[in-house]
């Protein structure tokens, strides 16, 4: 029988189960309680025997050494060793008594001719009269019967909780599979985002850095320190003077100039040096980036148009 030979092994199991081996300790519970709802379905108290053995104390104090632990994970693990047995001792008892009534000859039965049916029809009424008179109970009968019903619920109530934890374990295995699923697809978008924004984070540093506003290079220009010289058809008048490695440079025809965008362009005066940069707006409004490439010898730079 597959549940004897199961018990069986869980017994064995339970056996050399060790402290801290909380997962085996956690599927011969499991196992034991499942293969006995299987042969015992009219018995869920078997059950509830099984759950209410406790590994570990219920109120842990300050103080409490680890002996107190080991003491009642020792008690309940042979209260499980002892209860697999005995459902064990008591499955083989109830397979030998099938066993035995199948071989027994079947009782003879025996007809007997009652003659005096005027006293059993005199009996009969007087069962009827009785049968009908209303019933009283004794507080002893009252007792008994609630003591029955009150069996009857906990065995329900177990035989559900047993039912309602086996279908619960098997959605939670099912639903955990589905999580994990969840878990490394939210991960490995995760990690795509991260990926895509620091992409993002490049290309806005690249942008800033080269101050990419649709610009387009215009004309170059070299100033003389010697003689001013004209851009843009004679519109602008530029004079050069040197500085000591840097120059002064002073427009004619322009609204002004200034390092920063943001500041007016009150200025049409500027003090610069090779690799400084500032802004220059025209008097049709129209704004200029300048780049000095060059202020030594003469004064060489970049004019681009702002959009």
């Amino acid at each position: 029988m597959e549940e004897l030979e199961k018990l069986i092994e869980l017994l064995e199991r339970a056996k050399r189960v060790q402290s801290g081996e909380s997962k085996e300790l956690d599927d011969i519970i499991k196992k034991t309680k499942m293969y006995l709802g299987s042969y015992f379905p009219l018995k869920p108290s078997y059950l509830g025997e099984i759950d209410l053995i406790s590994f570990s104390p219920k109120i842990y104090v300050g103080g409490m050494d680890r002996s107190a632990s080991v003491k009642t994970w020792e008690s309940g693990k042979e209260q499980l060793i002892n209860s697999i047995d005995t459902r064990i001792e008591e499955i083989k008892h109830i397979e030998k008594q099938k066993s035995k009534n199948l071989i027994e000859q079947p009782l003879k039965t025996k007809t007997v001719k009652v003659e005096d049916t005027e006293r059993i029809t005199a009996l009969q009424a007087k069962i009827d009269e009785l049968e009908s008179r209303p019933k009283r109970y004794s507080n002893a009968t009252i007792i008994s019967i609630i003591s029955v019903i009150l069996v009857i619920i906990s065995g329900a109530f177990l035989l559900g909780k047993y039912f309602g934890e086996n279908r619960f374990d098997k959605d939670k295995i099912e639903l955990t599979d589905k999580n994990e699923k969840l878990k490394h697809l939210v991960d490995s978008l995760t990690n795509a985002n991260l990926k895509l924004n620091n992409q993002i984070g490049v290309l806005k540093s690249e942008i800033e850095r080269l101050d990419v506003i649709v610009q387009k290079p215009i004309t170059e220009v070299s100033i003389s320190f010697l003689s001013p010289t004209s851009i843009f058809d004679g519109q602008i008048l530029i004079n050069a003077k040197d500085d000591f490695n840097s120059a002064v440079l002073s427009f004619d025809g322009i609204i002004g100039v200034t390092k920063i965008l943001q500041e007016p362009f009150k200025e049409k005066e500027i003090k610069v040096s090779k690799g400084d940069r500032f802004f220059l707006k025209d008097e049709l409004n129209q704004i200029w980036t300048v780049n000095v490439m060059d202020a030594e010898v003469s004064v060489d730079l970049e004019l681009i148009k702002r959009k």
